[in-house]
């Protein structure tokens, strides 16, 4: 098992901030990341994505600062 998990509340809100403030919809950061809206659905209800759509979104974002946010030790809620 993974010493850490991924946040994906934090990711979701992270990754929905940055898209309203560059002004897309869902559907249009899926086809940006090469993915569909759905995964952005799954997400808002804490599902995490693949691997290669994860790091598609990380990439998106810039790696920016913030990321570090995303890795929790396992077994800790978010």
């Amino acid at each position: 098992m993974s010493s850490h998990r991924l946040d994906v509340p934090t990711l979701y809100a992270l990754l929905d901030a940055q898209r309203a403030e560059r002004g897309l919809s869902w559907t249009r950061l899926g086809v940006l990341v090469g993915t569909t809206k759905n995964v952005f659905a799954r997400m808002s209800q804490g599902a995490a994505p693949d691997a290669h759509t994860l790091l598609s979104l990380l990439l998106w974002l810039e790696w920016s600062p913030e990321l570090v946010l995303l890795a929790r030790p396992a077994g800790v809620r978010s």
